[in-house]
């Protein structure tokens, strides 16, 4: 497929069909790698996605002990 970039402000942007983004699975927030000869998008993650998920599972095992002496 090809397609123009866009101007977005001082930026420059694609626009991907919705067919793409359905078979792709890619939602609002992707990773955009650079690679020899261009681009690679790939599924991103928010910012400290399962944190809550890895905490809870943390205190449920005991391993969620400060490890700093106390003084």
């Amino acid at each position: 497929m090809k397609t123009q970039l866009v101007r977005i402000g001082k930026c420059r942007g694609i626009r991907l069909p919705k067919a793409i983004l359905e078979e792709t699975g890619l939602a609002e927030i992707v990773e955009v790698r650079v690679v020899k000869g261009g681009l690679l998008l790939c599924h991103g993650r928010k910012a400290r996605e399962g944190w809550a998920a890895a905490a809870k599972e943390m205190a449920k095992r005991g391993d969620d002990a400060s490890l700093l002496a106390d003084e």
